[in-house]
Protein backbone atom coordinates (compact mmCIF):
# COMPACT_ATOMS: atom_id res chain seq x y z
CA UNK A 1 0.00 0.00 0.00
CA UNK A 2 1.49 3.24 -0.54
CA UNK A 3 1.67 6.14 1.84
CA UNK A 4 -1.11 8.11 0.44
CA UNK A 5 -3.69 5.13 0.41
CA UNK A 6 -2.05 4.36 3.50
CA UNK A 7 -2.91 7.86 4.96
CA UNK A 8 -6.18 7.54 3.45
CA UNK A 9 -7.37 4.13 5.03
CA UNK A 10 -6.37 5.67 8.26
CA UNK A 11 -8.08 9.07 8.47
CA UNK A 12 -11.45 7.49 6.73
CA UNK A 13 -11.37 4.60 9.74
CA UNK A 14 -10.60 7.36 12.42
CA UNK A 15 -13.64 9.24 11.24
CA UNK A 16 -16.01 6.24 11.52
CA UNK A 17 -14.53 5.14 14.61
CA UNK A 18 -16.87 6.23 17.05
CA UNK A 19 -16.58 5.18 20.92
CA UNK A 20 -19.69 3.94 22.29
CA UNK A 21 -17.91 4.14 25.95
CA UNK A 22 -15.66 6.99 26.46
CA UNK A 23 -11.88 5.43 28.17
CA UNK A 24 -8.97 7.63 28.92
CA UNK A 25 -5.75 6.29 27.41
CA UNK A 26 -3.01 5.11 29.22
CA UNK A 27 -0.64 7.55 26.73
CA UNK A 28 -2.53 10.43 27.97
CA UNK A 29 -1.68 9.59 31.83
CA UNK A 30 2.20 10.44 31.05
CA UNK A 31 1.84 14.11 29.24
CA UNK A 32 -1.20 15.78 30.67
CA UNK A 33 -2.56 16.26 34.39
CA UNK A 34 -5.64 16.24 36.51
CA UNK A 35 -5.47 19.42 36.63
CA UNK A 36 -5.00 20.10 32.93
CA UNK A 37 -1.95 21.02 32.32
CA UNK A 38 0.69 19.80 30.69
CA UNK A 39 3.21 17.13 32.12
CA UNK A 40 7.17 17.20 31.63
CA UNK A 41 7.63 14.23 28.74
CA UNK A 42 11.08 14.47 27.66
CA UNK A 43 12.81 13.12 24.59
CA UNK A 44 14.16 13.78 21.20
CA UNK A 45 12.20 13.97 17.99
CA UNK A 46 12.69 15.15 14.03
CA UNK A 47 9.66 18.08 12.84
CA UNK A 48 9.24 20.43 10.12
CA UNK A 49 8.71 23.39 11.07
CA UNK A 50 5.76 25.49 10.20
CA UNK A 51 5.54 29.28 8.74
CA UNK A 52 3.61 31.35 10.44
CA UNK A 53 1.16 31.49 7.91
CA UNK A 54 0.49 27.71 7.93
CA UNK A 55 0.79 27.47 12.37
CA UNK A 56 -2.39 30.46 11.56
CA UNK A 57 -4.27 28.10 9.26
CA UNK A 58 -3.54 25.39 11.65
CA UNK A 59 -4.77 27.07 14.46
CA UNK A 60 -8.29 28.43 13.04
CA UNK A 61 -9.23 24.70 12.75
CA UNK A 62 -8.45 24.08 16.18
CA UNK A 63 -10.87 27.40 16.93
CA UNK A 64 -13.27 25.37 15.18
CA UNK A 65 -13.03 22.20 16.91
CA UNK A 66 -12.76 24.29 20.70
CA UNK A 67 -16.06 26.16 19.76
CA UNK A 68 -17.77 22.82 19.63
CA UNK A 69 -15.89 20.48 22.14
CA UNK A 70 -13.07 23.20 24.60
CA UNK A 71 -14.42 21.52 27.78
CA UNK A 72 -13.05 18.45 26.46
CA UNK A 73 -9.39 19.74 25.32
CA UNK A 74 -6.40 21.17 26.44
CA UNK A 75 -4.86 23.22 23.21
CA UNK A 76 -1.53 23.47 22.39
CA UNK A 77 -0.11 26.90 21.41
CA UNK A 78 -0.02 27.98 17.93
CA UNK A 79 3.94 28.06 18.36
CA UNK A 80 4.26 24.50 19.28
CA UNK A 81 2.42 23.09 15.87
CA UNK A 82 4.43 21.35 13.45
CA UNK A 83 4.26 17.95 11.36
CA UNK A 84 6.49 15.65 13.00
CA UNK A 85 9.14 13.38 10.93
CA UNK A 86 10.04 10.85 12.89
CA UNK A 87 10.25 10.11 16.80
CA UNK A 88 13.66 9.12 18.27
CA UNK A 89 14.41 8.82 22.29
CA UNK A 90 12.02 9.40 24.47
CA UNK A 91 10.41 8.61 27.48
CA UNK A 92 8.18 5.33 25.72
CA UNK A 93 10.99 3.90 23.59
CA UNK A 94 13.54 4.27 26.50
CA UNK A 95 12.59 4.44 29.68
CA UNK A 96 11.60 7.54 32.13
CA UNK A 97 15.41 8.08 33.38
CA UNK A 98 16.34 11.32 31.84
CA UNK A 99 20.20 10.16 31.41
CA UNK A 100 19.03 6.80 29.72
CA UNK A 101 17.34 8.88 27.14
CA UNK A 102 20.32 10.93 26.46
CA UNK A 103 22.69 8.25 26.62
CA UNK A 104 20.58 6.34 23.47
CA UNK A 105 20.24 9.66 21.54
CA UNK A 106 23.84 10.10 21.83
CA UNK A 107 24.12 6.38 20.01
CA UNK A 108 22.10 7.61 16.86
CA UNK A 109 23.10 11.35 17.07
CA UNK A 110 26.04 11.45 14.51
CA UNK A 111 23.92 8.68 12.27
CA UNK A 112 20.95 11.56 12.00
CA UNK A 113 23.44 14.41 11.49
CA UNK A 114 24.86 11.93 8.83
CA UNK A 115 20.87 11.93 7.16
CA UNK A 116 20.49 15.37 7.45
CA UNK A 117 23.77 16.45 5.76
CA UNK A 118 22.73 13.92 2.91
CA UNK A 119 19.10 15.37 2.70
CA UNK A 120 20.63 18.80 2.39
CA UNK A 121 23.20 17.76 -0.33
CA UNK A 122 20.14 15.78 -2.49
CA UNK A 123 17.14 18.36 -1.77
CA UNK A 124 18.36 21.86 -0.59
CA UNK A 125 15.24 24.08 0.56
CA UNK A 126 13.18 22.07 -2.40
CA UNK A 127 9.41 22.27 -1.42
CA UNK A 128 7.21 20.00 -0.08
CA UNK A 129 3.76 20.78 -0.20
CA UNK A 130 0.68 18.62 1.87
CA UNK A 131 -3.00 18.95 1.41
CA UNK A 132 -5.02 19.37 4.49
CA UNK A 133 -7.60 16.28 5.18
CA UNK A 134 -8.79 17.79 8.40
CA UNK A 135 -8.90 17.08 12.11
CA UNK A 136 -9.13 13.08 13.84
CA UNK A 137 -8.49 11.42 17.15
CA UNK A 138 -7.08 8.13 16.39
CA UNK A 139 -7.99 7.23 20.35
CA UNK A 140 -8.70 9.29 23.21
CA UNK A 141 -5.35 11.26 23.56
CA UNK A 142 -5.03 13.62 20.70
CA UNK A 143 -6.68 15.43 18.22
CA UNK A 144 -4.62 16.33 15.38
CA UNK A 145 -4.55 17.33 11.89
CA UNK A 146 -3.75 14.66 8.86
CA UNK A 147 -2.41 15.86 5.95
CA UNK A 148 -1.90 13.98 2.67
CA UNK A 149 1.01 14.54 0.06
CA UNK A 150 0.01 16.92 -2.96
CA UNK A 151 2.14 14.99 -5.23
CA UNK A 152 3.76 11.90 -5.94
CA UNK A 153 6.85 13.42 -5.93
CA UNK A 154 6.29 14.71 -1.85
CA UNK A 155 5.19 11.27 -1.05
CA UNK A 156 8.31 9.90 -2.17
CA UNK A 157 10.56 12.59 -0.19
CA UNK A 158 8.05 11.99 2.90
CA UNK A 159 8.29 8.29 2.73
CA UNK A 160 11.94 9.00 2.11
CA UNK A 161 13.12 10.69 5.32
CA UNK A 162 10.61 8.42 6.99
CA UNK A 163 12.27 5.21 6.12
CA UNK A 164 15.90 6.24 6.78
CA UNK A 165 15.26 7.81 9.74
CA UNK A 166 13.48 4.25 10.57
CA UNK A 167 16.53 2.79 9.49
CA UNK A 168 18.24 4.51 12.49
CA UNK A 169 15.70 4.54 15.29
CA UNK A 170 12.25 2.03 14.22
CA UNK A 171 9.16 3.10 15.80
CA UNK A 172 7.83 0.25 13.70
CA UNK A 173 4.59 2.33 12.47
CA UNK A 174 3.61 3.78 9.42
CA UNK A 175 4.19 7.44 8.78
CA UNK A 176 1.11 9.91 9.42
CA UNK A 177 1.74 13.48 8.66
CA UNK A 178 0.20 15.20 11.47
CA UNK A 179 -0.13 18.40 13.56
CA UNK A 180 -1.34 17.79 17.23
CA UNK A 181 -3.97 20.49 17.79
CA UNK A 182 -4.49 19.34 21.60
CA UNK A 183 -4.91 16.42 24.48
CA UNK A 184 -7.91 15.24 25.90
CA UNK A 185 -8.50 16.13 29.53
CA UNK A 186 -8.44 13.25 32.00
CA UNK A 187 -12.00 13.22 32.50
CA UNK A 188 -14.51 10.44 30.88
CA UNK A 189 -17.25 12.26 28.39
CA UNK A 190 -21.01 11.80 28.01
CA UNK A 191 -22.19 10.38 24.67
CA UNK A 192 -23.36 13.41 23.78
CA UNK A 193 -20.25 15.28 23.72
CA UNK A 194 -18.57 11.89 22.33
CA UNK A 195 -21.09 12.32 19.10
CA UNK A 196 -20.42 15.94 18.83
CA UNK A 197 -16.89 15.94 18.90
CA UNK A 198 -17.05 13.12 15.70
CA UNK A 199 -19.69 14.91 13.73
CA UNK A 200 -17.70 18.61 14.00
CA UNK A 201 -14.06 16.83 13.43
CA UNK A 202 -15.81 15.55 10.17
CA UNK A 203 -17.68 18.88 9.24
CA UNK A 204 -14.43 20.30 9.68
CA UNK A 205 -12.77 18.11 7.60
CA UNK A 206 -15.58 18.48 4.78
CA UNK A 207 -15.19 22.05 4.50
CA UNK A 208 -11.91 22.42 3.85
CA UNK A 209 -9.64 22.93 1.24
CA UNK A 210 -5.60 24.19 2.13
CA UNK A 211 -2.46 23.19 2.10
CA UNK A 212 0.66 23.99 4.26
CA UNK A 213 4.00 23.45 2.73
CA UNK A 214 7.83 23.81 3.81
CA UNK A 215 11.30 23.39 2.08
CA UNK A 216 13.52 20.20 3.29
CA UNK A 217 15.66 22.95 5.03
CA UNK A 218 12.71 23.45 7.93
CA UNK A 219 13.31 19.74 8.52
CA UNK A 220 15.03 19.87 12.45
CA UNK A 221 15.82 17.77 15.31
CA UNK A 222 14.47 19.12 18.10
CA UNK A 223 14.38 18.27 22.04
CA UNK A 224 10.92 18.52 23.89
CA UNK A 225 10.33 18.98 27.54
CA UNK A 226 6.72 18.08 27.21
CA UNK A 227 3.78 18.14 24.23
CA UNK A 228 3.91 22.10 24.53
CA UNK A 229 7.66 22.73 24.51
CA UNK A 230 9.82 21.64 22.00
CA UNK A 231 13.35 23.45 21.40
CA UNK A 232 15.90 22.95 18.02
CA UNK A 233 19.07 21.32 18.11
CA UNK A 234 20.08 21.70 14.84
CA UNK A 235 18.06 21.71 11.17
CA UNK A 236 18.61 20.19 7.60
CA UNK A 237 19.58 23.96 7.12
CA UNK A 238 22.91 23.87 9.08
CA UNK A 239 23.90 21.05 7.49
CA UNK A 240 25.70 22.63 4.89
CA UNK A 241 28.78 23.90 6.90
CA UNK A 242 28.86 23.09 10.51
CA UNK A 243 26.86 19.83 10.82
CA UNK A 244 29.47 17.89 12.11
CA UNK A 245 29.93 20.31 15.39
CA UNK A 246 26.40 20.50 15.67
CA UNK A 247 25.75 16.45 15.84
CA UNK A 248 28.59 16.29 18.67
CA UNK A 249 27.78 19.10 20.64
CA UNK A 250 23.83 19.23 20.95
CA UNK A 251 23.95 16.52 23.72
CA UNK A 252 25.38 18.51 25.84
CA UNK A 253 23.09 21.54 25.26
Amino acid sequence: MSLKQDILTKFEHQQKAVPAVWSISTPLKDKVSEDDSYLPFYGYTSVFQLTKEDQKKCGEILERVMAVSGDMLIPLPYTSFHITAHEFANEYTVSKDYSEIDEANGKVLENIGELFHSLEEKYGDKKVSLRVLGPSTSGSDVVSIKFLPDMEEDEAILSEIFERSEAIWPVRRTYMPHVSLGYFKMKNFEKNAIDDLYQNLKNISNSLNMKVSFSIGDLVYQRHFSMEDFRDLYSVADMDTFWRDKCLSSVNM
